[in-house]
């Protein structure tokens, strides 16, 4: 098992040269040559490799009904599931009390696929399904495994977690036509959704928190991370059901009916995209200084300041700007769309490393953390886990806190001086450890 505090594991270099050795002999050597090396690290292998969601273009939402539960999956390119559109295709699932193979109690599929495809604006395709209530154990993890999306991608596996507030969610909000799921819990304050009746006499009340908008500290911050504000509600607005609707004052807010509540995140502009100059600036605090953001912020075109700092950092090569920004920002933009919870995505625990450090290699889930594992340049073998702690939120299940230690130092400052030398995304086997010497928060 992992230990729960961070730290770096190496695999030991095992020779395995002994000569020349019987078959029966190496077979042995070799046994236990690979039980010797790197023992913390096994046992995650021989778990289930769940997808990490922001590279799985995939979202859900679930609706109880009288006596079934109703899954909906929102598939974002639907060129992706041609296999999923082939006559008879099948999507497997299980029901598992946790998150591993050993306490999956029922499996069964999804058949006519190809049939109950719909779909969406924007080139998306959806598929719902209904599971019977009385199969259904709370709490339980239901596991679907999507057939091959691309040419590398055997499957995706989707993990849908149904703890007992699930048995009381019949609150499902729409997009603005009223057809469809809305599929996130955020919107902009530009943005229409829908909230259907449920009965004659539905009425939902809101009640309306301040944004947070304190960006997540370092891994190895020997700070304590701050104490989430005591909110207190700003307003309470009636909202009306069965048409469209926009609330316009950003917020985090609670829609609350007679039997069932959603929270919500409204932000500002264009979210979870970035367009203005301030945000575009204010994402760069995980790779600058309070000096360098200060400037950017000064500058009499902000905007046009921002593209000269990361045309520096690209050493005026246009062309690798455009990549370095490209990829930056999609990643701020897919954080705010997965990790969203009280706050953007972005200012998240999760959010920041995703933004520093990518997509992991491997990501394990249980009920109460995920652990994201990376590569790392100083050694053939070597790795870096961060650990994420579920913690209790008044506004929603996606709340996760960083397990920070020193020890995440020299990763974290190597990671940021390859984004600030323009080498993300290359192959750099001689990575000088040179971020000691450039720390910019």
């Amino acid at each position: 098992m992992y230990n729960y505090f961070p730290s770096f594991f190496v695999r030991k270099n095992c020779d395995q040269n002994q000569g020349f050795l019987t078959l029966v002999s190496y077979f042995v050597i070799l046994v236990l040559l690979t039980s010797a090396c790197s023992p913390e690290l096994m046992p995650a292998r021989t778990g289930l490799k769940y997808s990490f969601l922001p590279d799985t273009g995939l979202s859900y939402d679930y609706q109880t009904g009288i006596d079934s539960l109703n899954i909906f999956i929102k598939i974002t390119n639907k060129s992706t599931i041609g296999n999923l559109q082939k006559p008879g295709s099948t999507i497997p699932y299980f029901l598992s009390r946790d998150y591993t193979r050993n306490n999956i109690y029922w499996r069964d599929s999804v058949v006519a696929v190809n049939k109950n495809l719909k779909n969406l604006p924007s080139d998306a395709a959806m598929l719902d399904f209904a599971l019977p209530i009385s199969k259904i154990t709370y709490p339980s993890v239901l596991v679907l495994r999507l057939p091959q999306f691309s040419a590398t991608q055997e499957e995706t596996l989707l993990d849908i977690p149904l703890t007992a507030a699930s048995k009381n969610q019949n609150f499902l909000l729409l997009d603005s036509t009223g057809q469809f799921p809305l599929f996130q819990t955020y919107i902009n304050n530009q943005q229409a959704f829908y909230i259907p009746a449920s009965g004659p006499d539905t009425q939902v009340t809101a009640r309306q928190f301040p944004l947070t908008i304190t960006p997540a500290i370092p891994p190895m911050s020997r700070k304590n991370a701050a104490s989430p504000p005591t909110l207190k509600v700003q307003s309470k607005p009636v909202l009306p059901v069965n048409q469209a609707t926009q609330l316009t004052s950003p917020g985090v807010y609670i829609l609350e009916t007679q039997t069932a509540r959603r929270a919500l995140l409204v932000e500002e502009g264009s979210y979870p995209a970035l367009t203005s100059a301030a945000e575009l600036i204010e994402p760069l605090i995980y790779l600058t200084s309070s000096v360098e953001r200060k400037n950017l912020y000064d500058a009499p075109n902000p905007k046009l300041a921002v593209d000269a700092f990361w045309l520096g950092i690209a050493r005026q090569d246009q062309n690798l700007g455009k990549s370095l920004i490209r990829e930056y920002y999609s990643r701020v933009e897919k954080a705010n769309r997965y990790f969203a919870s009280h706050k953007a995505g972005w200012l998240t625990d999760r959010g920041m490393i995703y933004l520093v450090f990518g997509t992991p290699a491997y990501i394990t889930r249980n009920w109460d953390r995920e652990e994201w594992i990376y590569p790392q340049y100083d050694g053939p073998n070597a790795e870096v886990k961060f650990i994420f702690i579920k913690k209790p939120n008044t506004f929603t299940q996606n709340h996760y806190e960083l397990v920070r230690d020193a020890a995440y130092e020299f990763a974290w400052y190597n990671q940021v001086d390859q984004w600030r030398k323009g080498t993300i995304g290359m192959i750099m086997p001689d990575a000088a450890p040179s971020g000691r010497r450039n720390r910019r928060r």
